[in-house]
């Protein structure tokens, strides 16, 4: 039987002109409006199926948790709004729950709060924050065909498309000053120094087959968004592993949606915090990078190593942990075990 947890949150406390976060789509009308962008709809089953799993009140003392009505910002009155909450909730013995979709890694420092965020680092990691997925489309429900698990070939096949730092060497002048300094690196810089470092290797590795297409910046510049999501989709769908590095902050989209798919992630470890890792091996449904000078070897020996049967089973076991536990029906519905 699923859990239904009963959140205490009110309109009154949204600042003016902010709007409400997605936990609350359901509730007080779904955001996500605009039909020309690449990812309506994807909160669309969220929306549908939530009042199976959560309730909302406006009696403080029935809750399970009280729930910030907005996503958090650094700006004031954001912050205030925020820590008279969570005050409010100790005085009933209740805890906040707070959501913050950001490249930012900056510390949250409110107490008495369970924090669920896109950017952060284990090494710093405090007790009460959590991971957030970064939620795109379903891609195997928005894709023209079925996405079905593909057959182990050989050699590994690996997609990539998107942003690098430089593939040719005449580039490489514009980044040389950053990568001699690599803590004068913005967070922008290093996810594009990492991608591109990672795309050079694979690309001279001859045991690998690559499937890459290089952008000229973030989005696709001069292509519609509608096509370079297409493409983007169709990218993925071409091969069974797909590269995935961290971006401008410390988390990836594309790792959502590439389980969405059921593809394997060829996951670069920065020192990352994934959703609900309390519960899921993670090491499990990815080829595990820890060191990135390593990449194309360890993709090698993992191919080398599993079966046919286990690698189709791998790409089903992708998706449906994607379905179980990642979309964000699945993801709202657990969040009761932590509270």
């Amino acid at each position: 039987m699923v859990k239904k947890i009963i959140l205490y949150t009110e309109v009154k406390f949204i600042p003016k002109g902010g709007k409400h976060t997605i936990m609350l789509y359901p509730f007080w009308g779904n955001n996500d409006i605009d039909k020309n962008d690449p990812d309506f709809c994807r909160f669309d089953h969220y929306c549908s199926c939530a009042n199976n799993f959560i309730s909302i009140t406006n009696n403080p003392n029935e809750s399970d948790a009280f729930l910030l009505p907005f996503e958090f910002q650094f700006a004031q009155p954001y912050i205030e709004i925020a820590e008279e909450m969570a005050s409010k909730a100790k005085e009933v013995n209740k805890k906040l729950l707070v959501f913050y979709n950001s490249d930012d890694s900056s510390p949250i420092t409110i107490d008495n709060t369970l924090i669920f965020r896109t950017s952060f680092f284990k090494s710093s990691r405090k007790p009460n924050e959590y991971s957030l997925p970064g939620w795109s489309s379903d891609f195997k429900k928005i894709s023209s065909k079925t996405i079905n698990a593909i057959q182990k070939e050989l050699l590994p096949k690996i997609s990539y498309c998107g942003y690098v730092d430089y593939l040719k060497l005449d580039l490489k002048s514009r980044i040389k000053k950053l990568i001699s300094k690599p803590t004068s690196m913005n967070e922008l810089e290093k996810g594009k120094i990492l991608r591109g470092l990672a795309v050079r290797q694979l690309l001279k590795q001859p045991k690998i087959n690559t499937e890459f297409i290089i952008r000229d910046g973030f989005w696709a510049p001069n292509i519609s968004k509608l096509i370079a999501r297409q493409e983007y989709l169709t990218n993925i769908d071409s091969s069974p592993y797909a590269l995935v590095i961290r971006g401008a902050g410390n988390f990836s989209y594309r790792l959502y949606e590439v389980l969405s798919a059921g593809r394997i992630p060829v996951f670069l470890n920065t020192d990352c915090v994934l959703p609900f890792e309390e519960f899921i091996d993670w090491k499990n449904y990815c080829v595990w990078v820890d060191d990135i000078n390593y990449l194309p070897q360890t993709l090698v020996e993992f191919h080398k190593n599993i079966s046919e049967n286990d690698f189709l089973s791998l790409q089903i076991a992708i998706r449906n942990l994607y379905e179980e536990w990642i979309s964000p029906s699945s993801f709202f519905k657990k969040i009761h075990l932590y509270i």
